[in-house]
């Protein structure tokens, strides 16, 4: 089944990208985004970014990638933890140092890349509103798609892995286990999902990630569009049954109006009839007079 929405990840989620237009109220419903996604449903004054507004925020920041760099590390159990920056060349050290690269998330998630190389390298991501619809039975659970470029491609054996961490909206909309990674295949310009390395989900983060061998090209999450949990779409379901109900007792009301005119008509005929036969014998009596 293919949608022509991300009817989505929303994603006040996910305008996901995100899943004809579409609204999701922490389930997949018709919103204003290319494609079917879904929108997390956050208290106003409380959500920390919208997915409409995930490209906006992509330059959030006027910090230069190098100074984000230098104040985020952390090194835990030999990972360098650091937040990247959209648009901007990331710089990550070589040394097979293990760095995980999270960047700005949205109310669906967050992108996270992660590289492990002989040479130092930069990467730079960018995001951009999905203009390619899902595969066949998938929805984008974040209606961005991102691209990835390292300043070297990968060599020996660098390992690059591909990650997207899941926000409680989109956990307690769809089952994210289900989950998986597509990539942008140039030549269709279609996202293909399978054979692009070793998949998993981690249930510890809560997230996806795509072990490969070389993270450049256009990403994207999806989800099975049947893996929407039976609560929300009871709710989309219950508010479209609702509407049919509302319709059909309209219908019958104006029926039952019809019914009541055409019935008033009957009666009103035939009193006339009954009218026209009382002066027809009226005006034969006066003739024998």
């Amino acid at each position: 089944m293919r949608f022509s929405l991300f009817p989505i990840i929303a994603l006040e989620v996910l305008p996901a990208f995100s899943l004809p237009a579409g609204t999701v109220v922490t389930s997949v419903v018709q919103r204003r985004e290319p494609f079917p996604s879904f929108r997390s449903k956050v208290p106003r004054g409380k959500q920390s970014a919208r997915v409409g507004d995930a490209a906006a925020a992509t330059n959030q920041t006027a910090l230069a990638a190098t100074d984000v760099l230098a104040v985020s590390e952390e090194f835990k159990e030999g990972v360098v933890r650091v937040v990247g920056v959209f648009g901007s060349p990331n710089p990550v050290q070589g040394g097979n140092l293990f760095t995980k690269m999270k960047l700005p998330a949205n109310a669906a998630g967050a992108f996270e890349v992660e590289y492990n190389g002989t040479a130092a390298n930069s990467i730079t991501i960018a995001p951009k509103m999905a203009t390619v619809p899902p595969p066949a039975g998938l929805m984008y659970i974040d209606p961005l798609t991102f691209t990835v470029t390292t300043a070297t491609p990968p060599v020996g054996d660098d390992k690059h892995q591909i990650d997207y961490i899941f926000a409680e909206g989109s956990s307690n909309a769809v089952d994210v286990t289900k989950s998986v990674v597509g990539k942008l295949d140039a030549a269709t310009n279609q996202f293909v999902t399978e054979n692009l390395g070793e998949l998993e989900f981690e249930a510890e983060e809560n997230e996806i990630a795509l072990k490969l061998a070389d993270m450049n090209g256009e990403w994207a999450v999806f989800v099975p569009t049947t893996a929407v949990k039976a609560g929300e779409g009871e709710a989309a379901g219950g508010e479209a049954a609702a509407g049919e109900k509302a319709a059909g007792e309209a219908a019958a009301g104006e029926k039952a109006a019809g019914e009541k005119a055409a019935g008033e008509k009957a009666a009103g005929e035939k009193a006339a009839a009954e009218k026209a036969d009382e002066s027809e014998a009226e005006d034969e009596s006066d003739s024998e007079d």
